[in-house]
């Protein structure tokens, strides 16, 4: 018998079943590379997705200017929750740091398959991350700084008293509760407010104050106390009473403070001039004229009394080691007392008030500091009432001076 073609057949039915199991085989590679290509495109979809998560949440932490962690937490967990509802990624699990320092956003997803789930893949892990810093000099300058963290008021408005300062930020470092408040119908604008503590009638202030802001140490500790310090030389004159009649004064040591009585005039010539035990003490209708001028204050019962209906002008100098300073207070002399300075008159100051342990005290019916271009100030807390309005600027250059203000720290910056 002729077997042939039988074990022709034979042979032809197995090899025709080797070549399919060796397509099939063939095809899982196959399949795997196209799935693959597919689904890790679909990765790549996802990972952008979650990096813009991280960077916006990240940037929304970090752009607040100093204050607590859990303000930066709350603001970065805020954002990434809201843009993460609109995005429905899988296995979503994000990790948050934040501090005055740096802001971190981490987050990690699941990336599902359609192709490669076919051969026992169930996802492809991605992961983003962005850290940015959110301590950033960006330009925005302090122009009021309220240094007593302890105060039960740090910056307090009534009436129909308005502080504007529209060019650069207050910053309070008080604690409390009533740390900035307003009531009446006063106003206070500028380009933000910052404080530690609490705001009680928020919407008297444009924009409304950031709290829970880190205290912002004196910018100028040590800067005029020891060596550093104007000289304190010989009584130049004691007790000076100027009444109505004009005079004109030198640069020097004034014991027992400088009085400055109805219709009188004074001329204050450039230079430095010491308070020694007493104060600058103007009376309505007084008047007072000086251009480079600055105002050292030490001792006993030393301070500031401009009342209202008096006329001043005062401009600091505009070089040396006490460039842009009109008023100085020795830190240690005369702690906790009353800087007051009452409109109605004619009252422009030009330069720095730096009083670190004095509580400023502005009022009166006038304008305060309309005409001035730089006016800043450091104190302990301030009390601002009356009918009258404050101007507080910070434009230093357009009258010669240096800006030496510090900057607000802000961001954000992102690092990666």
């Amino acid at each position: 018998m002729n077997r042939a073609p039988d074990l022709l057949k034979n042979f032809r039915r197995k090899e025709d079943g080797q070549i399919a199991i060796a397509f099939a085989l063939a095809l899982v590679p196959m399949l795997s590379v196209v799935g693959a290509a597919i689904d890790i495109g679909q990765a790549f979809t996802y990972k952008k997705q979650l990096q813009e998560l991280t960077d916006a949440a990240s940037v929304a932490g970090a752009r607040l200017p100093a204050t607590s962690n859990d303000n930066r937490m709350n603001a970065i967990v805020t954002n990434f929750n809201q843009n993460a509802s609109a995005k429905n990624l899988v296995d979503l699990l994000p990790e948050f740091k934040a501090n005055n320092a740096e802001v971190s956003v981490k987050a990690t997803a699941t990336s599902p398959t359609s192709i490669l789930k076919l051969i026992g893949v169930e996802g492809i892990p991605v992961e983003a991350q962005t850290r940015a810093r959110s301590q950033v000099q960006n330009g925005g300058v302090i122009c009021l700084l309220a240094l007593d963290a302890d105060a039960e008021e740090g910056l307090h408005l009534q009436g129909i008293n308005k502080m504007s300062q529209q060019d650069c930020w207050a910053w309070v470092n008080a604690t409390s509760d009533t740390a900035i408040n307003a009531v009446g119908a006063s106003t206070g604008k500028a380009q933000g407010f910052c404080v530690a503590g609490g705001v009680i009638g928020a919407d008297h202030f444009a924009p409304p104050p950031f709290r829970g802001c880190d205290p912002y140490a004196d910018p100028f500790a040590g800067k005029f106390t020891g060596a550093a310090a104007p000289f304190v030389g010989e009584c130049t004159e004691s007790n000076l009473k100027v009444k109505n009649t004009y005079k004109v004064l030198w640069p020097g040591t004034y014991c027992g403070g400088i009085n400055i009585g109805v219709h009188a005039e004074v001329l204050f010539m450039p230079g430095t001039y010491v308070f020694k035990d007493g104060p600058l003490d103007m009376d309505a209708q007084s008047s007072a004229l000086g251009v480079g001028v600055t105002m050292y204050f030490t001792g006993s019962n030393t301070g500031i009394d401009i009342k209202s209906g008096s006329n001043l002008v005062l401009r600091a100098p505009t070089s040396g080691s006490l460039e842009s300073f009109v008023f100085i207070q020795d830190p240690a002399s005369n702690p906790g007392a009353v800087v007051s300075i009452q409109g109605g008159g004619h009252v422009k100051l030009e330069g720095v008030l730096y009083a670190p342990t004095w509580n400023v005290s502005i009022g009166g019916n006038g304008e305060v500091n309309q005409e001035a271009k730089f006016w800043t100030m450091v104190a302990a807390s301030f009390h601002m009432e009356g009918n009258g309005q404050l101007y507080i600027n910070s434009d230093a250059e357009a009258i010669g001076m240096k800006n030496v203000m510090p900057k607000i720290p802000t961001g954000p910056l992102i690092m990666n």
